[in-house]
């Protein structure tokens, strides 16, 4: 739901699965394209900036707006509000570019595996400095810059089961300088005036900064946020874990036990446990203390204590899932025709602003030939072509997208404010199906070769009928709040 900015701690969680249920993406309004008459009741304007933390947004003209991420401006970094201190703190930003690096710690400068090395550079490809965590479930994790690169030559020992021992590596390795979570911006949840059952929930920053965050629902004193259950959309509790197959609260592998996804920190107890049914959540339960090992089964006839040392919890009493306020995932479109996904509880309206679509599908902020900055077909369809012709000059590409964004050869652009978008030189839109030979131009060969003599009818190709001009996508503007 509200990935604008901050990972919620539901997605941590419960990964994958939970958030596919509680996306809303199994909605028939979603599937069939019909679109909802609901006015939002927040918009750009909730996200203010602070002294220190500015929100950097990509907003059309009628005000449907992509939050691309918080600019720290005292470390120069982008960041995103993750879970920290019993609030948030605004860590180094994962998905918006190489700018924080994540390790198992498993390698290191020094014979006793205590001083983490890294194989990158202590600045990224927009000259921001480059942050990380080193964590795994049995050692904890900590927070680290990256520093100078270690002379040429340098041992590198590697951490595994059976200890720390030297090896090969043949890259550059850089240092690494450890820095407490404090050198981050904390925020706070604060709950706004209620509406019925449920009430907004903002997020607050030390230094200022504010943004919209979900809902809360009221009677149960819980952040909650769309979900698909067996009692239909209801706001489900996003600080829960789900029961995970296979794994056990008692040394007879009796009683289910929930167990976080990731290594959860230092939490003693676990307020809500979930229960799947396929894509359905099937039951809520009151969470439970954290056990000192959750157990498995590692065939019929054994029960023996989990190694991995993910946290696991007990199970308490259920809760009837008719008891949490109803909810609501739709679709919107602007006037400009961009469609925005809207979570609805009671009369509160909050959009994603994490992604928008155009009628074809989702579209991202990218940069054009000219400079401006556009809605062009998704991430995903981001490829140089192949051809129908041994010139290599005729364009197809595998059918499944209506249209296809072609990268320039820069691939991408650095902004002021951490701003990187990708550089476009055309959209294209799909025509006729293409089942004859296709060919390839290898980047730096100068030829053009036969990659298929016919194309699989079971993955079609598809020509291009025409290009769609610059003029035709929806502009977005930059704006730093």
């Amino acid at each position: 739901m509200f990935n604008f900015g901050i990972t919620s701690l539901s997605t941590r969680l419960l990964g994958v699965a939970m958030a596919a249920v509680l996306s809303g993406s199994g909605c028939e309004s979603a599937t069939e394209k019909e679109y909802a008459n609901i006015k939002p009741t927040s918009g750009p304007a909730d996200f203010v900036g602070g002294t220190r933390l500015k929100a950097v947004l990509a907003e059309s003209s009628d005000g449907t707006a992509v939050f691309l991420h918080w600019r720290d401006t005292a470390l120069g970094i982008n960041c995103q509000f993750l879970p920290a201190d019993g609030g948030f703190r605004c860590f180094p930003d994962s998905k918006q570019y190489e700018q924080a690096l994540w390790t198992g710690s498993h390698m290191f400068a020094d014979s006793s595996c205590r001083q983490p090395v890294v194989a990158s550079p202590p600045t990224g490809a927009c000259g921001d400095a480059i942050f990380g965590t080193s964590a795994d479930c049995r050692s904890g994790a900590s927070r680290f810059r990256v520093g100078a690169r270690l002379p040429e030559g340098t041992v590198v020992y590697f951490k595994s089961a059976a200890g720390c021992a030297p090896g090969k590596f043949d890259s550059p390795v850089y240092a690494t300088e450890p820095v407490a979570d404090t050198m981050f911006v904390g925020a706070t949840p604060v709950v706004a005036a209620s509406i019925g059952a449920v009430a907004r929930v903002d997020l607050h920053a030390e230094d200022g900064a504010r943004m919209p965050l979900g809902f809360q629902d009221v009677t149960g004193g819980f952040r909650c946020r769309p979900g698909s259950t067996t009692a239909g959309l209801r706001c489900v509790p996003t600080n829960a874990a789900p029961v995970t197959i296979g794994f056990f609260a008692d040394a007879g592998c009796t009683q289910a036990a929930a167990v976080e996804l990731t290594c959860g920190g230092d939490r003693i107890s676990i307020p809500y446990v979930l229960y799947y049914n396929f894509d359905n959540i099937s039951a809520l339960h009151r969470g439970g203390a954290r056990l000192s090992s959750a157990f498995t089964k590692p065939d019929a006839n054994s029960c023996v204590a989990d190694d991995s040392k993910k946290p696991a919890y007990s199970v308490g009493e259920a809760i009837a899932l008719s008891s949490l306020a109803p909810a609501r995932t739709a679709l919107v479109k602007s006037a400009n025709g961009l469609i925005q996904t809207i979570d609805q509880a009671a009369d509160i309206a909050m959009p994603h602003f994490d992604s928008v679509e155009d009628g074809d599908g989702e579209c991202v902020p990218s940069i054009m030939g000219d400079g401006s900055v556009r809605c062009t077909p998704r991430l995903g369809s981001l490829f140089e072509p192949d051809f129908s012709d041994a010139a290599c000059t005729r364009p197809v590409w595998n059918a499944g997208f209506k249209r296809v964004a072609l990268a320039s050869s820069d691939g991408s652009s650095c902004r002021e404010n951490g701003v990187r978008l990708p550089s476009i030189k055309q959209v294209l839109v799909a025509g006729d199906s293409h089942r004859g030979p296709v060919y390839r131009k290898y980047e730096g060969a100068g030829k053009c070769d036969l990659i298929w003599s016919e194309t699989n009818a079971k993955s079609p190709y598809a020509t291009f009928s025409k290009e769609v001009p610059t003029g035709d996508l929806v502009e977005l503007k930059i704006t730093v709040r």
